[in-house]
């Protein structure tokens, strides 16, 4: 067993009891929505700001993880290189 299996089965990929892939749709579902408001309002922005943040964090943190494990999902590695490609681009945008 080795890469995406080997970390979805590791005991990290579920923090509180919830699978990590799940947790990653939702702080994507809520970027995608908060992107699609109009943004005119502070608050709006800092919301968007700082989930795009918590999104990033995660990210790097399950890289670290997967380095501890010695194992490496592709996709998880994409998402992770793509988050502050992500974060500066939203940041351009406010």
């Amino acid at each position: 067993m080795g890469g995406c299996e080997a970390v979805a089965d590791a005991p990290f990929a579920r923090p509180y009891g919830i699978p990590d892939g799940y947790l990653g749709a939702a702080l994507y579902l809520a970027i995608f929505v908060l992107l699609l408001v109009p943004l005119g309002h502070r608050l709006s922005w800092t919301a968007l700001l700082v989930i795009v943040t918590l999104a990033t964090y995660a990210n790097i943190k399950g890289v670290v993880d997967m380095a501890r494990l010695g194992a490496f999902c592709t996709y998880c590695v994409f998402t992770t290189a793509a988050s502050p490609v992500r974060l500066w681009l939203i940041w351009r945008l406010r």
